[in-house]
């Protein structure tokens, strides 16, 4: 399930300040997040952070596609509210993110 009507869009630059899109974590879910920088971005950083400020997630790529958690989905152990915070490290230009939120398995 999509955590947003849409993909999210920005545009970042290097020594810029971030793009922070808030979200509501919840409890016993899992997530999956994916960005696209366009050409001019030769390396997009995306977080995921708790509503302390602290690290949840991150990608791990030096390019323009970012997978959050890239060896499996991050997951929420109670809700929160969460935020997505994307940078660009090389270069400036526009991205598009999607988040996918998915009920997390039962053992």
């Amino acid at each position: 399930t999509r955590a947003f009507d849409a993909p999210l869009e920005g545009a970042v630059a290097q020594d810029a300040p971030p793009v922070v899109f808030d979200f509501q974590m919840v409890g016993g879910h899992c997530y999956r997040l994916f960005a696209v920088a366009s050409p001019g971005i030769n390396d997009i950083s995306v977080e995921v952070r708790s509503s302390r400020g602290t690290l949840l997630a991150s990608d791990h790529r030096a390019d323009r596609i970012a997978i959050v958690q890239p060896d499996r989905p991050f997951c929420a152990l109670a809700d929160d509210a969460g935020s997505v915070v994307v940078s660009a490290l090389a270069g400036s230009g526009s991205f598009a993110l999607e988040l996918a939120s998915f009920s997390a398995p039962r053992h």
